[in-house]
């Protein structure tokens, strides 16, 4: 029945916390915040704004959400890995020493994913997806219906192949130096294709009604 304030600045955490919000109770942390692995999903919810919270050990994730105006700081030697079902989505502030591994980021949404395809077809509200690492997933990539999607191959390289469906739009670029990223799976198009840049090992296969605009590459 009591309510209770619990204000934690600083330090390291070698537990998870919890308050029964229901009852009125609240924590709030400030400052630089180490936590482990284990408890990072945890810390990061009753973070408040302005704390600095430190990954002490390496995570392959569930999915982790860095709040508005919280910092998720990956030291140097740790190595966090967006899991292939997993996201990353940073609100706040990224700052990494370390390693983060991801294989795709969306812009607008700020979304680190795992693979390439759940980067495209959970992209939400997005709209550019970048490309992190090479993509060896075999999985077919296809974007929802009625999406507008622009691929950034960033100088990597892409194995699956993927469905452009009818009314989808899908633009292919590589804004890296040397543009020199490679698409090796066959894009069946169905709906608004645009090449811009990259290198395209096949050529694309068209339906008929869908419509294919090649500027470069």
């Amino acid at each position: 029945t009591t309510t209770q304030d619990i204000d934690i600045v600083g330090g390291t955490l070698n537990g998870s916390i919890s308050a029964m919000t229901s009852k009125g109770n609240d924590v709030s942390l400030t400052g630089n915040v180490e936590t482990k692995a284990d408890y990072l999903s945890t810390v990061l919810s009753f973070a408040s704004e302005g704390a600095n919270v430190i990954l002490t050990n390496d995570l392959t994730n569930k999915k982790i959400t860095v709040p508005e105006g919280v910092t998720l700081t990956i030291p140097e030697d740790v190595t966090f890995t967006v899991s292939a079902s997993r996201q990353l989505i940073v609100n706040g502030s990224l700052n990494v020493e370390g390693t983060l591994d991801a294989a795709a980021y969306v812009t607008e949404t700020k979304t680190y994913s795992g693979t390439l395809a759940n980067a495209i077809k959970l992209i939400g509200d997005g709209h550019t997806v970048t490309l992190l690492k090479d993509s060896t997933e075999t999985t077919a990539i296809q974007p929802y219906a009625n999406k507008d999607i622009l691929l950034d191959l960033n100088g990597y390289d892409v194995a699956a192949d993927m469905t452009v469906v009818t009314g989808t739009k899908v633009t292919i670029q590589d804004n890296s130096e040397n543009a020199d990223g490679t698409y090796n799976g066959t894009i069946n198009n169905s709906g608004e294709l645009t090449l811009r840049s990259g290198i395209f090992a096949n050529i694309p296969v068209n339906s008929a009604g869908a419509t294919m605009t090649i500027e470069g590459g």
